[in-house]
């Protein structure tokens, strides 16, 4: 399974990224669009909904890709969780919460010459 999920974020992230965000079957929040964000500006949980989703994605690639964990202390509160996602949805309103989960899980994980962790 472990191996499984590995092929699938290793195949998946190139596509992610390119000029248009390609969509992915991933289980996530409804309306995880840019526009969604805005919209739910007033509304406390939804904000926290995605909140808590983007912490399992998180949780997710660390277990899938112990190598390139991102290390506790670069998870981000809920308060700088709402700036990086409004900063993201700013650069462009073609971002998912997907594509910005994994903006940041790219940002934050080690890269490939990296020695990886001791646990």
């Amino acid at each position: 399974m472990r191996r499984f999920l590995s092929l699938v974020l290793v195949f998946a992230w190139p596509a992610a990224f390119s000029a248009e965000p390609v969509k992915l079957d991933i289980y996530s929040v409804e309306q995880n669009t840019c526009d969604a964000w805005r919209l739910s500006v007033a509304n406390r949980q939804a904000r926290q909904a995605q909140y808590f989703w983007f912490l399992g994605f998180v949780s997710g690639h660390n277990f899938a890709l112990p190598a390139h964990q991102v290390p506790a202390a670069r998870i981000l509160s809920e308060p700088d969780f709402e700036r990086f996602v409004t900063s993201m949805c700013n650069e462009s309103s073609k971002h998912t919460m997907t594509t910005i989960a994994m903006e940041f899980v790219l940002r934050n994980s080690p890269p490939d010459n990296a020695p990886a962790q001791k646990r």
